[in-house]
C-alpha cells in the first residue's frame, strides 16, 4: 500500500514532453503575424518545487501555481572591442499560459533580443521583439518504450 502512495504523489501532470503549436501575433514584420509554427517543451520538477524546462533548444525555468506556468530565461552577452566600443547582446525569453488539467495548454510567448553598442563612436542600440499565441498538448504513450525510442527506418 505504501509503495502505491508514493507512486501516487510521484506522478506529476505537469512533466513531460508537450507539442506546441504557435501563432505569430506580433513580429517586426507585418508579413509574419499569423504565421503557424511548431516546437516540443520538455518540463521537468525540480526538487526545490519550481520547474525547468526546455523550448526546442531554449531552456526556461519558472514555476507552476494552479496550473499556471510562467517560464524565462535571459542570456547574453557583453563584448569589448579594442577601438573602444562595447557590444551587448541579449535575449529574453518568457513563456507564460495555463494548464486544463486534460493534457492541453494554452498560453503566450515572448521573445526579445537586444543589441547595444556603447563606445567612442556614439550609441546606438536596436531591439526586436516576437510573441506567439500557443495551444498544446501533453504527448503519451501506451508505455515507456513508445515515449521514447523512436526510430526510422526501411
Amino acid at each position: 500500500m505504501g509503495a502505491l502512495l508514493l507512486t501516487l504523489l510521484a506522478c506529476n501532470p505537469y512533466e513531460g514532453t508537450w507539442v506546441l503549436y504557435a501563432e505569430v501575433s506580433k513580429s517586426p514584420s507585418d508579413s509574419e503575424i499569423g504565421r503557424d509554427y511548431s516546437t516540443s517543451l520538455e518540463l521537468f520538477a525540480l526538487s526545490d518545487g519550481s520547474y525547468a524546462a526546455t523550448l526546442g533548444s531554449s531552456p526556461l525555468v519558472g514555476t507552476i501555481e494552479n496550473n499556471e506556468l510562467s517560464l524565462e530565461d535571459t542570456s547574453g552577452y557583453t563584448y569589448s572591442a579594442p577601438n573602444c566600443d562595447e557590444n551587448t547582446s541579449t535575449s529574453t525569453t518568457s513563456l507564460e499560459g495555463e494548464f486544463d488539467g486534460q493534457g492541453g495548454f494554452s498560453g503566450k510567448l515572448k521573445q526579445v533580443s537586444t543589441q547595444e553598442t556603447k563606445g567612442c563612436g556614439g550609441d546606438d542600440s536596436d531591439s526586436t521583439t516576437y510573441e506567439y499565441t500557443l495551444t498544446g498538448v501533453k504527448l503519451s504513450a501506451n508505455d515507456p518504450a513508445h515515449a521514447g525510442d523512436l526510430s526510422f527506418g526501411y
